[in-house]
């Protein structure tokens, strides 16, 4: 799929048959959410619901395990999850739709023009436009600042200035009880 020369899914193909999706952005920022919560499952069936409702039809595909791997490929934006390994696992996050909201619709509208709380967007074409964000933006700032590894930093002002960033650009902790459990039993060890 070249997102320059093809046109953009409208469907995901389930045990054979394809479905309509609702492609907004605004839509699978939910299902990313959704998917980071503490509890995903929780919430998965409503999200799904709402990815695949495209205008006021409703047709559900009839395998619940296949329909949310095709979510996801579309969600990764890939056709097809051969292409890749990767699957609709969490890992350390670095954003939070939710979170930086603020950062991201400045973001876009310094950036692009773009006022995306009055427009509606495939969501590849927003995520292209998100990941090309430029360096220099608050967004991508904050976002290098939470992926640095404290530990790469040698001791002394510039660790202690940016252990004291890390805390004030923290998100929220995603993860549930057992996988944080699981985080510190590992360390310790």
């Amino acid at each position: 799929m070249n997102i320059l020369l093809d046109e953009l899914p409208q469907e995901i193909e389930v045990c054979g048959k394809k479905y309509p999706i609702n492609t907004d952005f605004k839509v699978w920022i939910r299902f990313e959410e959704t998917l980071f919560s503490g509890n995903p499952m929780d919430a998965f069936t409503g999200i799904i619901l709402s990815c695949m409702q495209k205008n006021d039809d409703l047709i559900l595909p009839p395998s619940l395990k296949e329909t949310i791997k095709a979510l996801c490929d579309f969600y990764f934006c890939r056709e097809d999850s051969k292409e890749t390994k990767s699957s609709c696992a969490r890992g350390k996050r670095i954003y939070s739709f939710s979170h930086d909201a603020e950062l991201i619709y400045a973001a876009f509208m310094q950036q692009y023009g773009i006022d995306l709380t009055k427009c509606s967007m495939h969501w590849w074409k927003f995520r292209a436009l998100f990941l090309a964000l430029s360096g220099d933006l608050k967004i991508c700032s904050v976002m290098k600042i939470r992926s640095l590894n404290l530990s790469d930093v040698p001791s002394g002002n510039a660790r202690s200035r940016l252990a004291k960033l890390k805390r004030i650009y923290a998100l929220p902790d995603f993860r549930t009880s057992d996988e944080r459990e699981t985080e510190l039993a590992e360390a310790l060890w």
